[in-house]
């Protein structure tokens, strides 16, 4: 019996729209994956390009909350390798993508297109905290002081990373129309509501002017007001 191996002739293109509102980004990318190679085809094979096209709408929301996550457990991460060493390490490779300073993927490469010192600054905080730990091999962390001013550094300029892609989400929505401007509105909704209680705790009017600018309609989002207040409050680290 003949294994059936399909020719290029016979392999015909669909293509499938995707929804992210609501949806698990690894469930999404999975089955987006899945579409892309072509495995949902009966007569899939994995020697051949087989793949249909795939189109994401609300993919916005997503790479928002995939940037906020990424912030967050870098931190997260700093804090828990007081009782788990190996943790300094996933610090670094949660912001870094485990690359090199001058050759950062993921949150990193990100910020460093938009402001290069700051990845610095957050580069060399993601070492601070590798230092500490190096330095205090105890289980738990005896050297408090030591970590405390490792984490305030890596804190500090975290915050500022963040502010900087914020900030360049306002920026797009200020230069562009249509559905580019609505996906920058989009990733604000998703960031701003997140880092509420980081920006309320510096200051609690900042925090209610980014709040009442991101939840107005496209038209009366004034970006001068919110680019000024998000200097202010994230200033260069």
């Amino acid at each position: 019996m003949k294994t059936y191996s399909p020719k290029k002739s016979e392999i015909e293109r669909e293509w499938f729209v995707v929804d992210a509102e609501g949806l698990t980004l690894g469930r999404m990318a999975t089955e987006i994956a899945r579409i892309l190679r072509g495995k949902h085809k009966p007569t899939f094979a994995p020697h051949m390009d087989m793949g249909d096209h795939v189109i994401v709408v609300n993919a916005a929301k997503i790479h928002a909350a995939l940037q906020w996550f990424l912030y967050v457990s870098s931190f997260k991460e700093s804090t828990t390798c007081a009782e788990t060493p190996k943790d300094c390490d996933s610090c670094w490779a949660y912001y870094s993508g485990g690359t090199e300073r001058d050759a950062p993927i993921g949150l990193a490469a990100e910020i460093d297109v938009w402001a290069p010192e700051t990845h610095d600054r957050v580069y060399d905080g993601v070492l601070a905290v590798r230092c500490w730990r190096d330095l205090d091999q105890t289980v738990p962390a005896a050297d408090t002081a030591m970590q405390a001013l490792a984490q305030d550094q890596l804190d500090f300029a975290l915050l500022r990373g963040m502010g900087v892609l914020i900030r360049q989400y306002f920026l797009e929505f200020s230069c562009t129309t249509g559905n580019y401007q609505e996906a920058a509105l989009e990733a604000l909704r998703v960031l701003i509501p997140l880092f509420d209680r980081e920006t309320r705790e510096l200051d609690a009017s900042v925090a209610d002017l980014l709040e009442s600018e991101t939840a107005n309609d496209a038209a009366d989002v004034n970006v001068t007001a919110a680019l000024d207040v998000i200097d202010e409050i994230y200033p260069c680290p």
